[in-house]
């Protein structure tokens, strides 16, 4: 069996190895495809320049966009899209990929599905966008798109928020403006692969930092999971239609609340936590929906 990783550019990182190796180790031979290297041509049929081998997949893991251009990163959303026309077994499915990766289209699908999100603001109007991050007080700025933590401002400050929201403005990005949780320094990653929890952790931030993300240097702690927890995870996966997806949660005075579900998730934290192998229950899991 033919196993594809899909990423847009050639940086697979240290997940799309693992991967790979789960690939190798469980007896079938993975493809490495790069997006930004694949041409699409569309007349009353449709082709893709590409050495066909790299398409004879038969099935796949989508693991990233790349770092690109608005025009690149549709671009890529689209091929995925026209790729998988022939229904191939991709996880996870392109749409629900795209709209994991967009925290706007994320938090509105899940507050309409009674699931619990921190009040949010999106916006093009800086003047709304200030008023709200002023009458909120403290709040994070946020990309609309990003990963890793990269990116995200906290605002304590009128003045500051001011000056991002008009430096976010003249790069002609959207302002996602979100009321900020007071927590313990600490956040909850939940891991999920075909409907089922696997575990999860405590993710502690540094000493004097608000962001709780392993790449930012936080700190993998042991989670015992409760029952709320698991069906809060469940069901935001299966809303947001994800095969596989680790779910970022904050405690907050209210209960929890949901951050955001991720499309191409890291888990090497999660690794150290619980000591299993990962890679090889997504590939696991990924063989057996094709094998369906």
């Amino acid at each position: 069996m033919k196993i594809a990783i899909l990423s847009g550019d050639n940086r697979l990182g240290w997940p799309g190895n693992r991967l790979r190796d789960a690939i190798e180790q469980s007896g079938h031979q993975p493809l490495m495809i790069t997006l930004n290297q694949i041409s699409a041509f569309i007349s009353d049929k449709h082709e893709f320049y590409v050495d066909k081998e790299l398409l004879s997949f038969d099935g796949g893991i989508i693991r990233g966009l790349g770092a690109a251009s608005t025009d690149e990163i549709t671009f890529r959303i689209s091929l995925l899209e026209h790729l998988n026309f022939d229904k191939k077994i991709l996880i996870n499915e392109p749409y629900a990929f795209r709209r994991a990766k967009d925290k706007y289209a994320t938090l509105a699908l899940l507050s309409k599905n009674r699931i619990p999100v921190p009040k949010t603001l999106v916006t093009e109007d800086a003047e709304q966008a200030y008023n709200t991050a002023e009458r909120w007080g403290s709040v994070v700025i946020k990309p609309l798109i990003g990963s890793r933590g990269l990116g995200p401002i906290k605002s304590d400050n009128a003045d500051l928020s001011y000056r991002i929201i008009k430096t976010i403005k003249r790069l002609h990005q959207v302002l996602y403006i979100q009321e900020y949780i007071p927590n313990s320094g600490r956040d909850i990653r939940v891991f999920v692969i075909g409907g089922h929890v696997i575990g999860g952790m405590y993710r502690v931030a540094k000493a004097g930092e608000w962001k709780s993300n392993i790449s930012a240097g936080a700190k993998p702690c042991k989670l015992v999971l409760n029952p709320e927890l698991e069906e809060l995870a469940v069901k935001t996966a299966g809303i947001m239609g994800l095969d596989y997806t680790g779910i970022d949660i904050l405690e907050s005075s209210e209960g929890y609340k949901v951050l955001e579900a991720n499309a191409a998730p890291s888990w090497h934290g999660l690794n150290e936590v619980l000591k299993i192998d990962i890679a090889k229950l997504i590939i696991d899991y990924l063989i057996s929906k094709i094998k369906c």
